[in-house]
């Protein structure tokens, strides 16, 4: 009974890595969203997965599989399998050894696992006795693969999201770490101009019949 338990609860984990926490491409279809609204899409779908990851790491579920895993013993979900199946599923990226690429969704899903996690070790209602400790193991492996991956990272974003996921694990685990860009990433050139002049000396020189940033409408 326990492994079909087991079984059940991979499966579970599973399902979850392979529907909740994948980009559902039919619910970000362009043409479809260009049409509607010009923001909202990536808050709306972090939000729904933000959920689903809060459930799922909860405190009480973490620590049932602990008491699950006493009494059964091999033939339980152990709590580090069940934790190390879902960061699996939340970073896939990481995995491999070629550049590592990461789109906005996946981007927001990741920074509210690590979010998540810091939540459970530091916040109000923090977690207490074994889940605390695995949840902080967790953090920790994936700062090591977060070190790992640094210098795979394929575009600039990418690069950005993964050494800003390091500062923030850093941080979870020591919170006395100033909450400040890492040193190893640049700040951008552009971040020092004035985005309101073309040429970073404080005027305005575009027409200001110039929309840079249109909203879509219908018309």
């Amino acid at each position: 009974m326990a492994r079909l338990h087991e079984a059940r609860q991979v499966a579970a984990v599973q399902f979850l890595n392979g529907h909740a926490f994948r980009t559902p491409g039919f619910l970000v279809n362009p043409e479809v969203l260009r049409r509607i609204e010009p923001a909202g899409a990536l808050d709306r779908l972090r939000t729904a997965q933000q959920r689903v990851l809060g459930s799922l790491l909860s405190s009480a579920r973490v620590l049932r599989l602990v008491e699950r895993e006493a009494i059964d013993g091999a033939g339980a979900y152990a709590p580090t399998d069940f934790l190390a199946d879902v960061r699996r599923g939340v970073w896939t990226e990481l995995t491999g050894a070629g550049p590592v690429r990461i789109d906005a969704f996946r981007r927001n899903l990741q920074r509210a696992y690590v979010e998540t996690l810091a939540e459970r070790v530091n916040g109000r209602q923090a977690a207490s006795d074994d889940a605390r400790a695995l949840f902080r193991q967790e953090l920790r492996l994936l700062g090591a693969q977060l070190d790992a991956a640094g210098a795979r990272g394929g575009d600039g974003v990418t690069r950005a999201h993964l050494a800003d996921a390091r500062a923030l694990v850093q941080r979870a685990l020591d919170p006395t770490v100033p909450a400040t860009m890492p040193a190893s990433v640049p700040r951008p050139a552009s971040d020092t101009v004035d985005e309101s002049s073309d040429f970073g000396d404080g005027v305005n020189h575009l027409p200001t019949d110039v929309v840079c940033w249109p909203d879509y409408a219908i018309r």
